[in-house]
C-alpha cells in the first residue's frame, strides 16, 4: 500500500473509502443535471459538479490499482 505521505490531503484525512464514492455520487450528480436540463438553460455548474467527481475518482481510484500490484509490476513497460 502506498505511503499516507504521497497521497492528495483529504484523502489522507478522510480514506480512499469515502473520497472514491463521493466522487462517484459527484459525477452521477453532475451528469443527472445534465439530463434533466432544457435546451437553452446553463450547464456551467453541472459540468464543474461532474468534474470535480471526476478529478476525485482518477486520483484515488489510479493509487488504489497501483497499490494493488506488487512492488515488481509497478513501473514502467517492461522495467
Amino acid at each position: 500500500m502506498r505511503p499516507l505521505s504521497q497521497l492528495p490531503p483529504f484523502t489522507r484525512r478522510l480514506g480512499r473509502k469515502a473520497v472514491l464514492p463521493a466522487g462517484l455520487l459527484f459525477l452521477a450528480g453532475g451528469m443527472l443535471w445534465l439530463i434533466a436540463l432544457i435546451t437553452h438553460s446553463g450547464y456551467c455548474v453541472a459540468l464543474q459538479i461532474a468534474g470535480l467527481g471526476i478529478g476525485l475518482i482518477g486520483s484515488v481510484g489510479t493509487g488504489s490499482m497501483a497499490d494493488s500490484l506488487g512492488a515488481d509490476r509497478q513501473g514502467g513497460w517492461g522495467a
